[in-house]
């Protein structure tokens, strides 16, 4: 009874570290959606862009990034998971490549949230010289450097999609359709363009879930042993 209760302790972090994934999932798509609400031609309509820019648009650019840091310790979770097994090279991969893809999109959100919002602010307080630097920032005229950093996130976290999606397929103890929907989901959202974002955050859910689930319902001894292994 106390190996079990001691099991089921080392395995909270764990599934509520898959939950993450889901979580985040839920969270990302969830401002993109926001974002389709927010105003799109500066030109014709600046005040109310400038004002949404400070207010709506700051406040969902720093919850996505916190969807952002809740995929990165979704992916140490499942690292973790998958690191006890002969998919430990896989997995590694997969956490490294993915964490530093992930940690480039969020630096570079979080760039593009507190630049719109300097530049909104600058615009409020009289220097209408920066309506091409809003432009630049809101998504639609990145400058030739931005569209690198996010080309390079993307082929990061394709990579470390391929290399957990794998990692999970071989090693048995989830569903094989969450490796498949894991992987999807993983690179559409780190595409960073509405129309696979959309997709690519309810795969992300229903797939971070889905192992959440599997994990559960492992049998005892084995979810203690795995947890309790991956916590040491």
């Amino acid at each position: 009874m106390a190996a079990t209760d001691t099991g089921a302790a080392a395995s909270a972090p764990l599934r509520w570290g898959l939950r993450l994934i889901g979580i985040a999932g839920i969270v990302l798509l969830a401002v993109w959606l926001y974002w389709l609400t927010g105003p799109t031609d500066i030109d014709k309509d600046t005040k109310r862009y400038v004002d949404w820019t400070i207010g709506a648009g700051f406040a969902s650019g720093l919850v996505y990034l916190l969807g952002l840091a809740a995929l990165i310790l979704g992916l140490v979770a499942l690292y973790a998971l998958l690191a006890r097994g002969a998919e430990r090279g896989l997995a590694l991969g997969g956490l490294v490549l993915g964490v530093v893809g992930t940690s480039l999109l969020l630096a570079m959100f979080g760039t593009l949230t507190m630049g719109s919002v300097a530049v909104a602010i600058a615009y409020r307080d009289g220097n209408t010289g920066v309506v091409p630097a809003m432009h630049n920032l809101s998504g639609g005229e990145f400058p030739a450097v931005l569209n690198f950093v996010f080309f390079a996130a993307a082929l990061l976290c394709l990579l470390s999609a391929v290399a957990y999606g794998m990692a999970i397929w071989r090693a048995g103890a989830f569903p094989k359709w969450t490796a498949i929907v894991f992987g999807l989901g993983f690179v559409l959202i780190a595409a960073s363009i509405p129309f696979t974002a959309y997709p690519g955050g309810i795969l992300l859910a229903v797939a971070g879930f889905g192992l959440a689930h599997a994990f559960d319902h492992q049998p005892a001894g084995r979810l203690a042993r795995t947890a309790e292994g991956s916590m040491a």
